[in-house]
């Protein structure tokens, strides 16, 4: 996870500015430049949906995000698990998910290349295909 000061900073900035102040940034990590130079229609749908969070609801996710006890939670999930994530993602790492992989005692790595966060929107067809395929195996 992100060390605290970098929470803390996007909070002051959300408490100052309103989620205005955050939208940019956001989408910088959430999505490729290119993806973001070629899908202008896509970028501007998540941007007014960044845009319609109200600060408190951002301040509240983001709290729990921050705070959770992660490694003693992931320990404790028996239920096979997909771990699913854009290679490029800044926020959620391929270094973090092969801890993830790890501590998840049934669980499935996917990797999709030239993604970041929001893969489900950058790269639809491989994310559903690894979505249908993990569904399909524990069906």
């Amino acid at each position: 996870m992100p060390p605290r000061s970098m929470w803390e900073e996007r909070f002051a900035i959300a408490r100052s500015q309103g989620i205005a102040g955050l939208v940019d940034g956001t989408i910088k990590r959430w999505f490729l430049n290119d993806f973001i130079e070629r899908e202008p229609d896509q970028i501007e749908r998540v941007r007014k949906m960044i845009l319609a969070t109200p600060v408190e609801g951002y301040l509240g996710c983001a709290s729990a995000v921050r705070d959770m006890a992660q490694s003693t939670m992931l320990l404790k999930i028996k239920a096979p698990t997909l771990i699913l994530l854009g290679m490029q993602d800044p926020a959620c790492t391929y270094e973090q998910s092969t801890v993830l992989h790890r501590l998840i005692a049934q669980s499935s790595l996917v990797t999709i290349d030239q993604a970041a966060h929001l893969s489900n929107i950058e790269k639809p067809a491989e994310f559903n295909n690894a979505l249908r395929g993990f569904l399909d195996s524990v069906a």
